[in-house]
């Protein structure tokens, strides 16, 4: 089943310069985690991430787990069996204030 994961990042940036080299640090993040031709740099600071995977199941732990190297404090809403969505006001990168992410089940 392929899969796509939207994160959204919100920056503290004050000049262009800084946000520049935070989103740099963020795409090392997502491409070490994802793979470099998964990560989709849409605008500002979102990301899409398209990922093939065996189970529903396994997406969810793995995004879980994922999260608590780039945030803490996770709040989790939504049905984990359908949807999830993530957020946290507590990021581990420097430079982001919050962070969202979102997957569907019905992305397929």
């Amino acid at each position: 089943m392929i899969v796509k994961i939207y994160f959204d990042f919100f920056l503290d940036a004050k000049s262009v310069q800084g946000k520049e080299k935070i989103l740099n640090k963020i795409t090392r993040l997502l491409d070490t985690q994802y793979g470099y031709a998964s990560v989709n740099h849409i605008e500002n600071n979102k990301f899409i991430i398209t990922c093939e995977i065996d189970a529903w199941e396994n997406l969810i732990f793995r995004l879980i787990e994922f999260s608590q190297t780039i945030g803490r404090q996770w709040i989790i809403t939504g049905s984990i069996n359908d949807d999830l969505s993530l957020w946290s006001n507590d990021p581990r990168v420097i430079g982001v204030s919050h962070i969202g992410i979102n997957v569907d089940k019905s992305n397929r």
